[in-house]
């Protein structure tokens, strides 16, 4: 492919993208990509090196690229903070792409976005939270929640980092999943456990096994539902524990002498009870490790906090059926 080949394809994409966002998202990105970018910007993009192997991985992650600096353009020029925009930008650019090309660019989010990202109280890894967005909620809710939060930023909202983790989680939380009747039938004779294979399951409510199989595949895609192996750690050379930590009379948060400890799993905070934290401590199972969490215990005490170590045997559930449902007010 030429280089006047190329950036014709790119204005293809550009265009394609541009359609996308005014049609779906009721946002406006400059018709040029080179006003938007910048011709050198634009050029540097369109990199023929990127087609020297001419392979399908190549392709999609400059369509993707090309996506992305499409989205980001649309959007308002204040108010954002930098991690929505490059979060909220990799899910629309994986969007744009075919279905095969897509894990080539989730691969990248992945690997670009290494360990994620701390919020106050959290810890948040957007390539994980945000492509499912659409599988939990509806096609669409992806392009609902960023128009609520750039309406957000349009009428003076500024969006920091803290903020934009806490809404995203809320929001997500109150997503309700409705069922169908079979989708019903089935989650209940799942949870009943009395269904231990898809073909009695079938049996029991009347329909296919296949039917039945592509009903529960469609569960386990939207999230509704999922299925966990009950781990026993110390098979896997793993030892667990749940931290509880009381601050007492202090006002200190303890989390800012946890959150770089090589052994924190999850940390929240909790809303009632004696405790006023949780920590899950994921430790290896050798003395040194051990000794290790023994310190950690022994400091926090020193620091004026009350603290509680209990070791966790094992974890997990057969499934998980945990949506809100904001009509009836409750966890369904």
């Amino acid at each position: 492919m030429s280089d006047s080949e190329l950036e014709d394809w790119g204005l293809v994409i550009w265009q394609r993208c541009r359609e996308v966002l005014r049609e779906d998202f009721r946002l406006t990105s400059p018709r040029s990509p080179e006003s938007a970018l910048g011709p050198e910007r634009w050029r540097a993009i369109l990199d023929i090196s990127l087609w020297k192997k001419g392979d399908e991985k190549s392709r999609a992650i400059l369509k993707g690229q090309i996506a992305q600096e499409c989205f980001k353009a649309s959007l308002p020029s204040s108010g954002l903070c930098a991690e929505f925009i490059g979060d909220f930008s990799m899910e629309f650019a994986r969007q744009m792409l075919l279905d095969r090309e897509k894990p080539y660019w989730l691969a990248m989010w992945t690997r670009l976005e290494k360990e994620g990202k701390w919020h106050s109280t959290r810890f948040f890894k957007a390539s994980l939270a945000i492509p499912g967005i659409d599988n939990v909620a509806g096609p669409g809710s992806f392009a609902q929640i960023l128009r609520e939060i750039i309406d957000a930023a349009k009428s003076g909202v500024v969006l920091q980092f803290d903020d934009y983790v806490g809404y995203l989680s809320k929001r997500l939380r109150r997503i309700s999943a409705p069922l169908d009747a079979t989708e019903l039938k089935i989650v209940v004779q799942l949870l009943d456990g009395s269904a231990t294979d898809n073909k009695t399951l079938a049996k029991s409510l009347g329909i296919s096994p296949e039917w039945a199989s592509r009903k529960i595949s469609e569960l386990q895609k939207r999230h509704i539902l999922r299925r966990f192996d009950r781990v026993p750690f110390s098979r896997i050379g793993i030892r667990m524990f749940n931290f509880f930590i009381d601050t007492v009379d202090s006002t200190e948060n303890p989390f800012r002498y946890l959150k770089r400890c090589p052994f924190l799993y999850s940390y929240q905070t909790v809303l009632t009870g004696r405790w006023d934290a949780l920590a899950v401590m994921s430790v290896p199972d050798d003395i040194t490790s051990i000794r290790q969490l023994d310190k950690i215990e022994g400091m926090f005490d020193k620091w004026g906090f009350e603290s509680s170590m209990q070791e966790i045997a094992s974890s997990g559930a057969v499934n998980c059926f945990d949506h809100y449902d904001p009509d009836s007010g409750g966890w369904e």
